[in-house]
């Protein structure tokens, strides 16, 4: 058997760009009929393009099987059809043979297939070794093949089982029925102000704090009770009567148990403040979703109704035999996706719904409208302002200087416990040890405690320790909300960048290119519907990223929100506040110096 001619260099590496292009499933359509540019066999030497027969009537073929080999049909292309030259240098439909003159069978030319090794691809030995791993989705499906034109009716049939009717886009799911009701962001804060768990048990800690204050300042009760004394001397009774003990604290440790009490109170005071904000900026983050998943639902129907009329076009081509079967379904399969990502953006919405609901307080808040939208512009924040924000009113930063004052005091507290306080006993009785007198005596005793074994020294170390540490926590702190804050500020500014650029250029261009390139499809046939699938496609990620800044955009605004800890969001343009002085319940001593210690 004679050897099968070998096409050139330009024809294999054209061949071979065309199955890549394929094989990453970019190119979703064919060359539409009627375009006129240079045919295939413009790159072949002189002396092989007398083997291309003139008289195949038709531009193209639908796809049929080889008798010969069993194998998935290929694509006759005469020397006239009309194939572009951008095309035939780039990526020659798969498939494509020469129909040679008589007597010398068709052939690809050779090809650079698997492990680099060297073979020669005759009618079917392309396809045979490229075929699916059994084990991939979908390989099981048969290769897409039409009945003859001469039957009108079962090709017709056989396109309808081949691409059945996508339908019409489902709606919003029952989930989320339209209520009529309208929501402001100010009446969902004051609502779940009002029912929150988390703020109610910080506003009783307040309260339980203050318990605390006010009974640390109590004084000790007295003790009271009976005594009877030397009973049985001389057979009498003794002396009978009662007796009053009291101690006295010295040295003002009461009242300065009382200021570490109330230190616990502005304690208690901030974190009912941060439990409100954190409330609060919940809601709002959980706002912001809603409204960007209901912008992501906007804008993925409208994608989805772009390319099921996308995909339309290439159905006409196919019903007009213009097209081989194979080629719409790489449109189709965009055209699911694009459903598919509707239906996930609904999804999306309910759950958001259900997040801003849980946010609120009331899971079963019936969804409705909400005001305003995702697509608000955002104005540029200043890093050093937020900062400046955040170290001024920031609730751990106030209460890190809380705590170390209290723990200043704390450790006066412990010092002057080592001043013993004072005992006092007194006791009135009556005299019965010398009848028939009776007369009545008293008592009275001073005492106080030796320190000779317990100098406090234990409670005296910790309460250093308890300082020195919250001497650094305001440090530690602001160091962490400082790196949150950055994070948050760099995700905000980025994504607001990129939003504000994608809005007001990017996709404006990119909607005028695809409109260029149909335009130009329709009035000069000189680019191929390839060209204007591929700019569809363009729009479509320039959109997806679009959609995902737009998300990050609000997430970061919500961060940003939730680490200044501002109550009304306009309050970044104003100057920052100032710390809330702590209440001590008296004049806070100075810590003691080391002589004193």
């Amino acid at each position: 058997m004679s050897q099968q001619p070998v096409l050139p260099s330009q024809i294999r590496q054209a061949l071979h760009l065309r199955h890549s292009f394929w094989a990453s499933g970019v190119l979703v359509c064919g060359v539409l009929s009627g375009c006129s540019t240079p045919s295939l066999t413009s790159h072949l030497p002189p002396s092989r393009t007398r083997h291309v027969a003139a008289q195949v009537p038709t531009a193209s073929r639908a796809p049929r099987t080889d008798e010969s080999t069993g194998t998935f049909p290929s694509q006759v292309v005469p020397a006239s059809a009309g194939i572009s030259n951008d095309v035939a240098h780039s990526h020659p439909p798969s498939g494509v043979v020469t129909v040679a003159a008589e007597g010398e069978g068709p052939s690809v030319g050779r090809a650079s297939i698997g492990g680099g090794g060297r073979g020669e691809l005759t009618r079917g030995s392309f396809a045979r070794r490229l075929q699916l791993p059994p084990d991939l989705p979908g390989a099981e499906s048969p290769p897409a093949v039409l009945p003859p034109a001469d039957d009108p009716q079962a090709r017709a049939r056989a396109v309808e089982n081949l691409f059945p009717p996508l339908g019409p886009l489902p709606v919003l799911s029952p989930a989320m029925p339209p209520t009529g009701v309208r929501y402001s962001l100010p009446e969902l804060e004051a609502r779940t102000l009002a029912i929150a768990p988390a703020v109610d048990q910080a506003a009783n800690a307040v309260i339980a704090a203050d318990g605390i204050a006010w009974q640390a300042g109590r004084p000790f009760n007295p003790q009271v009770g009976y005594e009877a004394d030397t009973v049985r001397t001389l057979g009498t009774a003794g002396y009978q009567g009662v007796y009053v003990e009291q101690v006295f604290q010295t040295a003002g440790k009461r009242q300065l148990a009382q200021q570490v009490a109330c230190y616990d109170i502005t304690t208690a005071e901030f974190g009912l403040r941060k439990s409100r904000l954190d409330q609060i900026n919940a809601v709002r983050k959980a706002w912001y979703q809603v409204l960007v998943a209901r912008e992501n639902v906007r804008i993925t129907r409208a994608l989805a109704e772009f390319s099921d009329s996308i995909f339309q076009l290439p159905l006409d081509q196919l019903r007009q035999e213009q097209i081989a079967p194979y080629e719409p379904l790489p449109i189709r399969a965009l055209a699911v996706q694009a459903r598919a990502a509707y239906e996930a953006a609904q999804a999306r919405d309910r759950a958001a719904w259900q997040v801003l609901a849980t946010a609120v307080g009331d899971p079963d808040l019936p969804p409705g409208d909400l005001e305003g939208t995702a697509t608000q512009p955002l104005a540029p924040l200043q890093f050093q302002q937020l900062s400046q924000m955040l170290i001024a009113s920031h609730t751990d930063l106030q209460t890190a200087l809380n705590r170390n004052q209290q723990s200043q005091v704390e450790v006066e507290r412990q010092y002057r416990k080592r001043i013993p306080d004072l005992r006092v006993y007194t006791a009135l009785q009556e005299d019965y040890t010398s009848p028939p007198v009776q007369r009545t005596t008293w008592n009275l005793q001073v005492g106080v405690p030796v320190p000779i074994f317990d100098f406090n020294r234990g409670n005296i170390q910790k309460a250093r320790a308890e300082q020195a540490r919250a001497s650094r926590e305001f440090e530690r702190v602001r160091n962490e909300l400082q790196a949150d804050l950055a994070d948050a500020w760099q995700r905000y500014e980025t994504a607001r960048i990129q939003v504000e650029a994608y809005r007001s250029q990017i996709l404006p261009d990119q909607a005028r290119a695809y409109l260029g390139i149909v335009r130009r499809h329709d009035e000069e046939g000189s680019v191929t519907y390839t060209d204007v699938v591929v700019a569809q496609q363009n729009l479509v990620a320039a959109l997806n990223i679009y959609v995902a800044s737009l998300t990050e955009q609000w997430n970061a605004w919500g961060d940003l929100l939730r680490i200044v800890q501002v109550e009304d969001p306009s309050q970044f343009a104003l100057e920052p506040v100032g710390l809330t002085p702590a209440p001590t319940g008296g004049n806070v001593p100075p810590a003691p110096s080391a002589d004193q210690r």
